[in-house]
């Protein structure tokens, strides 16, 4: 029985850049695993890995691929495992996830003392805070709340506060709009969030089945497993952690090129025939880390999406449930700025369609509609898996 491989993650900036550039080695996974693989023009396949490195995969029986957005390998049997059953996570603005919790030891001015599991007591500025949650129930961890205007203090109790924060330790300090500054028991805060603008991750990232989420500067053969050079935008220096290779979700390659359907809020939203009321897409099933989650449509309906900058392809597997293709016949449509670029249709007879559109250059509004079919809207629900919209290379319309 092959023994599982082990993961060194280190953080020796520029240990193995050679004349600016990284030095790479193919590693090989123990055993080859079942991966989904998004190539550019967000073409997606699914295929055995059989080794992988920080520019790419190669696919067992196939060619080497240094072209990939993403790779994200099938979830193992097992659950995901916390790192020493660490109770809170720590989001950063480039998508970087820290598993651990507040370091309660001291505050520190405009920065938070986080204490992982594995890396020790790290400090990272409060400017590269996004949000902080704690599981006190086991109940898991929900979405952080989009494009915050303020600071936010919530409390187990459901209430929230707004305003600044100023620190954050065995008390959360923050400053109100009047200038009063108000100090609370970490023991009583469920959740922190820090109004940052997100800011792309320009490297790759790597994710783990327990949610941590690391940039990724190399990775390299090590003995018997992998030595990856991670980032964790603290003031760490040498940090070192091992992983059995089972426990790596992912690596998206290119972050800043792949927007997440799910992480963006409808525009509008309007209803399509009579008597139905108003609904919007629902965010459903897991999260993928950068890469979002599934979004429903729970009957007809079109909705409107704000176009990053340098849009060029939207791209999904759009699916009626199960539950609904006894009585289910609808269209699936997409348009850009109003132009139609194509529609599917959806049954109990083809409930599955690969959905992939080039956006025309400077697309402004993507629109997504569910349109009732011919037995109108009964059952006509549709779930949109892996919806992404591709960024062109340049970022730039």
């Amino acid at each position: 029985m092959v023994e599982a491989m082990r993961w060194a993650l280190i953080s020796v900036f520029g240990a193995i850049v050679c004349g600016g550039t990284v030095a790479q080695a193919g590693a090989t996974l123990g055993e080859p695993r079942r991966a989904t693989l998004i190539g550019p023009g967000l073409v997606v396949e699914t295929a055995p890995v059989a080794s992988l490195d920080r520019a790419g995969v190669t696919p067992v029986g196939g060619g080497r691929r240094d072209d990939l957005l993403a790779v994200w390998f099938e979830a193992g049997n097992g659950t995901p495992r916390s790192l020493s059953g660490s109770p809170a996570r720590l989001r950063l603005t480039d998508g970087t996830v820290l598993e651990g919790d507040i370091d309660r030891s001291g505050a520190r001015p405009d920065a938070v003392s986080w204490l992982h599991p594995v890396f020790g007591s790290i400090v990272i500025s409060l400017d590269r805070a996004s949000w902080y949650e704690i599981d006190r129930t086991g109940a898991g961890f929900g979405r952080p709340p989009r494009d915050l205007e303020a600071d936010v203090v919530r409390f187990n109790n459901g209430d929230s506060v707004s305003g600044f924060v100023v620190s954050v330790g065995p008390e959360v300090e923050l400053e109100s709009d009047d200038g009063r500054v108000s100090r609370f028991p970490l023991d009583l805060v469920s959740a922190i969030g820090i109004a940052n603008p997100d800011e792309p991750a320009t490297r790759a990232m790597l994710v783990t089945d327990s949610g941590s989420v690391v940039r990724v500067e190399s990775v390299r053969v090590a003995g018997s497993g992998f030595s990856i050079d991670v980032r964790t935008r603290s003031e760490a220096g040498l940090i070192s952690w091992e992983l059995p290779q089972d426990r790596v979700l992912g690596i998206v390659y290119q972050p800043h090129r792949l927007v997440a359907l799910s992480s963006l809020e409808p525009v509008s939203v309007e209803p399509l025939g009579t008597g139905l009321v108003r609904r919007k897409p629902v965010v459903v099933g897991e999260e993928r880390p950068l890469l979002g989650s599934d979004v429903l449509f729970s009957g007809p309906m079109s909705a409107s999406y704000a176009c990053p900058g340098g849009s060029s392809v939207f791209a999904c597997v759009a699916e009626m449930p199960e539950s609904a293709r006894l009585w289910g016949d609808c269209d699936f449509v997409v348009d850009a700025d109003g132009v139609e670029l194509g529609r599917w249709r959806l049954h109990g007879g083809g409930p599955r369609v690969d959905v992939r559109v080039e956006l025309p250059t400077g697309t402004e509004r993507l629109g997504l509609r569910v349109a009732p079919g011919r037995r109108g809207p009964v059952s006509d629900r549709v779930v949109l898996k892996w919806p992404m919209i591709e960024i062109n290379a340049a970022g730039e319309p």
